[in-house]
């Protein structure tokens, strides 16, 4: 079939770029798509073209992408675009479903069994109970998570191990527990998803024939989220296409957010060199948002140095401009993202970079009724240690007597007493309904000191009761020294300040303490409303979707930027660090380009009184100048300037300006179109002359004198 005949008959609509991607079947290929330019309808037609233009059987062709549901989406698109003439013979697959399939294939052909594979929630329990078993103490699920994380980046990564001895997670000896685990499921005989992985590495390296045949059998590989793809999976990819050499590559590194599990970006970076004979192509054309969208993202992503060039376009309309919420503190961009909801119909996604920044949006959405649809959350937030510690102290200042929560915090309040004290006194104190301070004087080692301390430390949790809750943890951090305990263990200040935010809006004490037991089992359960049009997600979960209207909250350095990279000049960074502040900023990129057709980022002058300068990634999108820069700029205009006082001449030129100004004045009206020599282009909202308001095309609003403006030739009307 020509390919004339093939695209008019399955109505397959292409520009130049993506024609060229998918008539390029054969050889080494990487395609650089950008974010909405039509990638998996170019995979799907290529996939059509290949079968039907160009011959290939579709037994030879294995498209490869990063997840089941991914997997799923791709082949149901396929057979719903070309029928089901092909099913059961063109194979979908993860690269973990690949590589089940090479273990099956040595069990069958050696006659042997590989380890039985470990599902999640077993893989859990193992790492508790090592954990356990090392440190004498339960693990929170924020430290089994972390644990998670970093054993699939290892083995992803291929870490050799004074690579893994680097690593730390909390107090624990990380390199120990890798080997404790990776001894336990060697004993047991159990492998996890992980394991498939590096098993049927070693499969294909050592067996020649069982190569031979998945080369033989997958003649043209293609790949999908290439950036997201792990260094040990290209090395699989890499080694399956090594024969044939047909290898279609669909990834973008600005678009590569997944580094803390060991997505490996570097890979689209390195194509050149690994397959010196292979073509990059690129797909620019963007149809998903708005030119403003549009050309504030490619700006903005330019900025990043390892990525390879591209320039992403469309042709849609300007649309509204990208606008910049300025909140007075950031505490109210809660009650203003509930005004947002109740005044309008229209989908809205509320994007963020960390689970628990939804939590204060979820709180005052469950008061007032407003039903939601959450991508995903964990309850993993409650268990964090500098949370679940703030909460415990809170607790035991309503249940004083409660001598195991004191023991789990005693001593990272100041409390100076040693261990074995505490726990004599918690066996005498066993089922007393005293507080627990009564038992702790009567213990024959404590000394003269320890009394005042203990005395001070009582008075401290009587003082909090009385406190509402903002002011309690405040209280907590400072006059209880926790904030000294976190920074000396290097905890995370960013979730406290969610607990500040839940905190503002529940002030009573002790209704904040329930409060936060009913969040936690809404947020662990689910509780959302699957009509409602407004989604709350973090940009991780985002990615790969889009929707109409784009809110992105919590852009704030610490946050967005995470604090890892917040303070430091980017010309002084080192290479690690670098490589941190784009990943950074390809996440905060993603989270921009899922917005079709308007997108709103919030600013904030403080943060709960405390002086806020906007995010260093706002600034950047918006190309706002640092407070520093206009300072030094306004300190160099000052030292130049001349004052002379103005004549009556000069008196009266003014006046005749201000009197033509008015005559002109009538054609400037709300919903006119103007120049600002300085703001740019915008359109009027206001008059209430001689104050205009105005909305600029960047998405400020700016008020000013418009009878001046007129009269220096500062506004005019737009053409």
């Amino acid at each position: 079939m020509e390919f004339t005949e093939f695209r008019k008959k399955y109505n397959i609509t292409l520009n130049p770029q993506q024609e060229s991607a998918v008539t390029r079947a054969d050889g080494q290929t990487l395609l650089l798509a950008v974010p909405g330019s039509g990638k998996t309808t170019v995979i799907v037609a290529r996939l059509g073209y290949m079968l039907y233009c160009k011959g290939v059987k579709p037994e030879n062709i294995l498209t490869m992408t990063y997840n089941v549901s991914a997997a799923a989406d791709m082949k149901k698109r396929f057979f719903d675009k070309f029928g089901c003439e092909f099913e059961g013979r063109i194979e979908f697959r993860t690269i973990n479903g690949f590589c089940a399939k090479v273990i099956m294939m040595y069990e069958r052909t050696r006659n042997t069994s590989a380890f039985s594979l470990l599902d999640e929630g077993k893989v859990t329990k193992i790492i508790k109970a090592l954990y356990v078993n090392m440190t004498r103490e339960f693990p929170s699920e924020s430290t089994v998570k972390e644990l998670k994380t970093k054993l699939i980046y290892c083995r992803n990564m291929m870490l050799k191990p004074d690579e893994i001895r680097k690593i730390k997670v909390g107090e624990i000896d990380f390199y120990s527990f890798f080997t404790a685990y990776r001894n336990y499921k060697s004993e047991n005989r159990v492998m996890d998803f992980d394991d498939q992985l590096e098993f049927a590495l070693k499969i294909l390296l050592k067996n020649q024939d069982i190569l031979t045949y998945c080369q033989n059998r997958f003649r043209y590989i293609s790949i999908d989220e290439a950036q997201d793809t792990s260094k040990i999976q290209h090395m699989i990819i890499r080694l399956l296409a090594s024969r044939y050499k047909n290898i279609f590559m669909v990834g973008d590194e600005d678009q590569s957010i997944y580094g803390f599990r060991a997505a490996y970006p570097q890979a689209l970076l390195e194509f050149n060199t690994v397959y010196p004979e292979g073509k990059v192509l690129l797909m620019e054309q963007n149809y998903r948002s708005s030119a403003d969208i549009v050309n504030k993202a490619n700006s903005f992503i330019k900025q990043n140095r390892c990525r390879h060039d591209k320039n992403m376009f469309t042709e849609n309309p300007a649309g509204l401009p990208v606008r910049r919420i300025v909140l007075k503190d950031c505490k109210y961009q809660y009650s203003y993202i509930q005004k947002m909801t109740e005044d309008s119909d229209d989908e809205l996604a509320v994007l963020y970079r960390n689970n628990e920044s939804a939590l204060p949006i979820i709180d005052i959405f469950e008061k007032n009724g407003i039903g939601y649809r959450l991508k995903e959350n964990d309850g993993v937030f409650f268990s964090v240690n500098c949370i679940y510690d703030i909460l415990s102290i809170l607790q035991f200042a309503f249940a004083p007597w409660d001598a195991a929560l004191f023991l789990e915090f005693y001593y990272k309040i100041g409390l100076k007493i040693k261990k074995d004290i505490v726990t004599r006194s918690l066996v005498k104190h066993k089922n007393s309904n005293i507080s627990f301070f009564r038992t702790l004087e009567k213990d024959d080692g404590l000394e003269k000191w320890h009394y005042k301390l203990l005395k001070e430390t009582e008075h401290n949790f009587n003082h909090l009761r009385k406190l509402n809750s903002f002011s309690a943890i405040t209280f907590i951090l400072s006059k209880m020294e926790y904030g000294k305990f976190m920074k000396s263990r290097g905890l995370d200040e960013t979730k406290v300040k969610t607990l500040l935010a839940l905190a503002n809006q529940n002030p009573d004490l002790s209704l904040f303490l329930a409060r936060m037991t009913e969040l936690k089992n809404i947020v662990t359960n689910g509780s959302s409303d699957p009509d409602s049009k407004i989604i709350l997600s973090t940009i991780h979960s985002s990615k790969g979707l889009e929707y109409d209207n784009v809110l992105l909250i919590d852009v704030r350095d610490g946050i967005m930027p995470s604090s890892s990279v917040c303070g430091e000049d980017e010309e002084d960074m080192t290479e690690s660090q670098r490589n941190d502040l784009e990943e950074e900023r390809r996440l905060f990129y993603v989270g921009v380009t899922r917005a079709k057709h308007s997108l709103a980022i919030f600013d904030y002058e403080a943060a709960y009184g405390v002086k806020n300068e906007t995010a260093a990634f706002t600034r950047q999108l918006f190309g706002i100048e640092t407070d520093k820069k206009k300072k030094s700029q306004k300190s160099e205009k000052t030292s130049t300037l001349k004052i002379k006082a103005p004549s009556a001449a000069d008196k009266a030129k003014v006046r005749k300006k201000e009197e033509d100004a008015l005559k002109v004045l009538k054609k400037y009206k709300p919903g006119t179109r103007i120049n600002h020599r300085v703001y740019g282009t915008g359109v009027i909202e206001e008059i209430k002359a001689p104050i205009c308001r105005v909305l600029i095309d960047g998405g400020d609003i700016h008020s000013f004198d418009i009878v001046y403006c007129i009269s220096n030739d500062i506004v005019s009307i737009a053409k």
